[in-house]
């Protein structure tokens, strides 16, 4: 490589490469509705280093990141997904979170055609960016929903 090549070619940290696929791994885990034993079982693995890996404590290499993907219904390539961005120097390390509504919607979109996954995550995106910035304001539809199934008292 030149030095003009060098100095145009981009670095990113491999370390946070590992971090990314990691929590993509643990992302597809979860969605699938798997523990890390399950998974651990699937590729031959104590759970522990299911742990590391998802971590980005460990490195995964290619033989086993395949055997992930075979096993989470995957290609290696859904692992590195966004890898570009996050392993650009200074940005974070993805900590997903998943709560309870937001493990139950992926267990279901797991199981939908993608065309319908599709319509559901624009479906969702609209509804994010229609809700007012503010984190103080109320969730919507809550009360309305209640008092519109309530029936008046005989």
């Amino acid at each position: 490589m030149t030095e003009t090549e060098a100095a145009t070619h981009t670095k990113f940290d491999a370390h946070a490469i590992d971090c990314h696929a990691g929590a993509r791994m643990r992302a597809f885990r979860i969605a699938k509705g798997w523990s890390q034993e399950r998974l651990a079982k699937a590729m031959g693995l104590t759970f522990q280093q299911i742990q590391k890996y998802e971590r980005g404590t460990n490195r995964i290499s290619l033989g086993r990141l395949f055997i992930a993907a075979q096993a989470l219904d995957k290609t290696p390539a859904d692992f590195f997904e966004g890898a570009a961005e996050a392993a650009r120097p200074g940005a974070p390390i993805p900590q997903p979170e998943v709560n309870r509504v937001g493990l139950e919607i992926m267990k279901l979109l797991n199981n939908c055609p993608s065309e319908i996954g599709g319509q559901i995550l624009r479906l969702v995106r609209t509804i994010v960016q229609a809700q007012p910035t503010s984190s103080a304001a109320p969730p919507q539809g809550r009360a309305s929903d209640s008092q519109a199934t309530a029936r008046p008292a005989a």
